[in-house]
């Protein structure tokens, strides 16, 4: 489904920001092919830049929203898991890299400590971490996890995108952010390629099809105000 071109004739080339963890950044596994790809591969017409990574908490990715979403005529967020934790360095420095003409993703960057409930592995550390100190984070984040704590500030964070951002959504949280979710859009079951609920390139083609039906009536929304 590409964006109707005929609402972006009178604008110039609308850029549009994505905001996620792994589910929206892609992975190792499966080549980094993200549903912001597909957006980008179906709708020339438009720049996307992919401010996700892997592990991302919901505090990490405000924090990549409100340090670029003004950058952006378009900002679109998708919800993460509660059951995490985000450490960002001082040292760390907002990089994207060229994959196309029209799209771009977030750098590797070490700088960004995450952790989240399915482990972590202390041979993947690098940057300014020590693997001594993080295995002992870790242990004491998640021996404390107070579940009421940590949803009450992802409700709060899902009603404040909602209000900031254009689009929100999440991958299978519905029950905990009541908003839309890809998993009632396709046979979700029938794309996810892992254990963390992952989709492989088809699954992410789909995903990136359904966003782009929501975009376009943004995009509509802008051009009537012009």
């Amino acid at each position: 489904m590409k964006v109707c071109l005929s609402c972006c004739r009178s604008l110039t080339m609308l850029k549009v920001g994505t905001y996620g963890c792994s589910w929206t950044a892609g992975t190792f596994e499966t080549n980094f092919e993200c549903w912001p790809d597909y957006l980008a591969r179906m709708n020339k017409n438009i720049q996307v830049d992919n401010y996700s990574t892997g592990g991302l908490s919901m505090q990490g990715i405000l924090y990549l929203f409100e340090k670029n979403r003004k950058n952006y005529d378009i900002n679109i967020v998708k919800m993460t898991s509660q059951i995490r934790h985000t450490f960002i360095d001082e040292t760390f420095e907002i990089k994207l890299e060229n994959k196309t003409d029209n799209y771009k993703c977030l750098a590797h960057s070490p700088e960004i400590l995450t952790f989240n409930a399915g482990g972590h592995n202390k041979e993947h550390v690098r940057g300014p971490w020590k693997a001594r100190n993080t295995m002992s984070m870790y242990r004491t984040m998640f021996e404390h996890h107070n579940e009421d704590y940590a949803t009450v500030q992802c409700q709060a964070l899902a009603k404040y995108f909602k209000h900031k951002a254009d689009f929100v959504f999440c991958h299978r949280h519905k029950y905990l952010y009541d908003l839309p979710q890809i998993k009632d859009v396709i046979d979700f079951d029938e794309f996810v390629v892992d254990d963390g609920h992952h989709f492989g390139p088809a699954g992410a083609n789909l995903e990136a099809q359904w966003v782009s039906i929501r975009l376009d009536k943004i995009i509509k929304g802008l051009y009537n105000k012009k």
